[in-house]
């Protein structure tokens, strides 16, 4: 394993992973690990896109960034992976 200078200590843990599909209503679908939610926002990794996304749920319904209506076709526990933490300074 290769530590870059900008990190001080690497911690390898077991992580949770929940996997996100959402369709725009243009019909694509993208799929993204989910990063965090509450009752009101959730952030995706969208590997495919390489970077991350917000969505807003507004009177029950999921918004992009944009704005633009996006249907959450599911949320799916999948089984704990490991993940490599870099704890230090930046």
């Amino acid at each position: 394993m290769t530590v870059t200078p900008y990190f001080d200590t690497v911690v390898e843990v077991m992580r949770d992973v929940m996997l996100v599909t959402i369709r725009s209503q243009s019909g694509k679908q993208i799929d993204g690990l989910l990063l965090a939610m509450d009752e009101t926002t959730m952030r995706l990794a969208v590997p495919r896109l390489n970077e991350t996304i917000e969505l807003r749920c507004i009177e029950e319904s999921w918004l992009d960034e944009r704005g633009s209506l996006v249907d959450v076709e599911s949320i799916v526990f999948a089984e704990s992976r490991p993940a490599v933490l870099k704890v230090g300074h930046a």
